[in-house]
């Protein structure tokens, strides 16, 4: 039995470190302005995808959930111009934007991700959340799954 411990401790110790181990990998993508390696690490559909979800969460609430045939229509209309315009607005160059828009723009160096993060741990097993920069001062936050055996940040949202 204790001859089992340390390889579970291991892979314990290991499965903790490796989020941060992509942020490493993700703020190298981001400093050194690769887009082939940040869209590696980037699941741009499931951002575009949530971008699209907080839309229409934003516009159930502003027009109502009444069921008035103009209504409906006004709002399937919205979404279905808002998607298009999110999937050419929002693109690896948008994420690269929001994810460095917290860094210190008066160093000398190439803005870097790591230094504005203020919180970054495991939401549940699959699922770790970014904070880049300070609560109160309109964060951004990252989202990152586990998917296909790889961390990807899947949302990004202020």
């Amino acid at each position: 039995m204790k001859l089992l411990r340390i390889p579970l401790l291991l892979f314990f110790l290991a499965y903790i470190a490796w989020p941060y181990v992509t942020i490493l990998r993700l703020d190298r993508a981001l400093t050194s302005n690769d887009p082939t390696s940040l869209e590696h690490l980037v699941n741009l559909d499931a951002v575009q995808q949530e971008f699209k979800n907080r839309m229409h969460q934003g516009l159930q609430g502003a027009v109502g959930r009444d069921s008035n045939p103009m209504l409906e229509f006004i709002r399937g209309g919205i979404s279905q111009l808002g998607g298009s315009a999110i999937e050419q607005l929002v693109t690896i160059d948008w994420v690269r934007a929001r994810l460095l828009s917290k860094s210190d723009p008066g160093t000398a160096s190439a803005p870097s991700l790591l230094d504005p993060i203020s919180f970054a741990f495991f939401e549940s097993f699959d699922r770790f959340l970014i904070r880049i920069g300070q609560l109160g001062e309109n964060p951004v936050h990252a989202r990152m799954r586990l998917q296909d055996w790889e961390w990807r940040i899947v949302a990004v949202y202020e």
